[in-house]
């Protein structure tokens, strides 16, 4: 047992050397093409930036999908287990009455209202929304083309 720790405590130590090498050499091998080549640097992250915002939305879809699925199974046990008329006449506006009279809820929602608002953003990201989208692409290849001279 103890040797197969130390086998593997030894495997990962190799490991992990062997990728600290590969990083060190291509950190500098990308910064120089970068300085090289700003305009091919530019596009190939804004296709990784796209490709990772597609993944995150195709992801978001999944989940929002197993979410409804789940709603679904749990509506349809209730309608099996407790009626359509007991779950309709009941079970559905006491729920409705309980998510109007907690207050904590409704909090949390105008909370939620609040924060999600354009003007409150606006707070934050005050020079995204001032500039149009091609100003500010200007502006970063100029930063960026400054950083290569």
């Amino acid at each position: 047992m103890e040797s197969l720790l130390s086998f593997t405590q030894q495997c990962l130590g190799q490991l992990m050397s062997y990728v600290f090498r590969f990083l060190s050499w291509l950190i500098p091998v990308t910064y120089s093409f970068a300085q090289t080549h700003p305009t091919i640097t530019n596009i190939t992250g804004y296709l990784l930036a796209a490709y990772i915002s597609w993944k995150l939305l195709c992801h978001l879809w999944t989940v929002i999908k197993r979410i409804m699925l789940l709603a679904v199974v749990v509506l349809a046990v209730l309608l099996w287990s407790r009626g359509l008329h007991q779950v309709v006449s009941e079970d559905v506006p006491f729920v409705v009455q309980y998510l109007e009279r907690n207050s904590d809820f409704q909090d949390q929602v105008d909370r939620f209202l609040y924060h999600a608002h354009p003007s409150y953003l606006r707070n934050y990201y005050s020079t995204a929304f001032w500039y149009p989208v091609g100003e500010l692409r200007e502006r970063s290849i100029r930063f960026l083309a400054s950083l290569s001279q």
